[in-house]
């Protein structure tokens, strides 16, 4: 063999090793040990009055802002490639649009990655992320939409 050839080679090897490197499927992190789990039926405890105004139970209350996990099927919110941003539902089955779920039973999540999430076929992914509640004076748009959003959001193991 000539240099040119090894060199080629060599090349050749490096960009199939880091083109394997790129499609291997990443492994969720742990969930940390400062985020408590919440499950839905704790979110379908919140109820809103007549003028639409949420009231959360206090458990809830305690932890807007903390770090917590929730489990459940994920819905593209925005990009389908990247689902950057998520809605988050105890259920999995049925059609979102179709039949809807309650509003006390879906969470805006939002991601802080930027790589691609595969969603559909995988069951309940489980996210962490900040707990924020909806309240009427949020200078946030969209998530005054919902009545929780999971914000600087990852995938943990399930």
């Amino acid at each position: 063999m000539k240099g040119r050839e090894i060199i080629h080679y060599l090349l050749y090897g490096g960009v199939i090793i880091g083109l394997a490197y790129l499609t291997l499927p990443r492994l969720p992190k742990a969930a940390s040990r400062d985020s408590t789990a919440i499950p839905f039926s704790l979110l379908a405890e919140t109820k809103r009055n007549e003028d639409g105004v949420p009231s959360y139970p206090t458990t809830l209350m305690a932890l807007n802002g903390r770090r917590v996990t929730i489990s459940g099927f994920a819905t593209p919110y925005d990009n389908p490639e990247i689902a950057a941003k998520l809605l988050l539902t105890q259920c999995g089955s049925g059609c979102f649009f179709c039949a809807p779920p309650r509003a006390n039973g879906v969470v805006l999540v939002r991601r802080t990655s930027n790589m691609p999430l595969l969603l559909w076929g995988n069951g309940p992914l489980t996210f962490e992320g900040t707990l924020h509640l909806a309240h009427a004076d949020s200078t946030d748009e969209e998530a005054r939409q919902f009545l929780f959003t999971l914000d600087e959001a990852g995938v943990v193991g399930n």
